[in-house]
């Protein structure tokens, strides 16, 4: 799981920067369609940034888990 990932590098990383310009919308990634989203999301903690842009993406709290 991603999280654990973040307990591992958490005293390494010090930035974290998501690139939503461009993403698949639909059922990507081989039936999606691309669409110019436009947006970056930075944040000095990882899991915050994945939980704003899920948050965004309109995915709840229990998608996540």
């Amino acid at each position: 799981m991603i999280s654990n990932l973040y307990e591992i590098a958490k005293e390494k990383v010090v930035f974290s920067v998501l690139d939503g310009i461009w993403g698949m919308e639909g059922e990507g990634p081989s039936a999606g369609i691309p669409r110019n989203f436009g947006v970056i999301f930075a944040s000095e903690k990882a899991a915050v940034l994945d939980f704003i842009a899920s948050q965004m993406m309109g995915f709840s709290l229990e998608q996540l888990q």
